[in-house]
């Protein structure tokens, strides 16, 4: 068996931003300047980097669905904020499904 080597060894594709991490991001990043919060600080909150903050802000990164919780509870936003009607028509209903059932888990509701 034989394997062969990416042609770009050592540097990984990086996957497209997808519309519903730009999308989340846009709306965190309103957020946190509606409440005056630096990145610094709100990365604090969410434990990470304020480099962190700026791929999820951007959509360059996923935010994890646990940090989406930590910023409901933070700024007192419904659960569905970061998801509101204009998006959800474009994502399919088992990723929805899959988001609300997480939520379910850490008792956001």
């Amino acid at each position: 068996m034989t394997f062969s080597l990416p042609s770009n060894p050592g540097k990984a594709k990086r996957p497209a931003k997808s519309d519903f991490s730009v999308h989340i991001g846009q709306k965190l990043y309103k957020l946190r300047k509606q409440h005056r919060m630096t990145q610094q600080t709100l990365a604090g909150h969410l434990g990470v980097t304020y480099q962190q903050l700026q791929k999820y802000e951007s959509g360059d990164n996923r935010i994890p669905v646990e940090s989406l919780v930590i910023l409901q509870q933070l700024f007192h936003v419904p659960y569905d904020y970061f998801f509101d009607i204009g998006v959800r028509h474009r994502f399919s209903n088992d990723f929805k499904i899959l988001c609300i059932l997480q939520f379910n888990l850490f008792g956001s509701f």
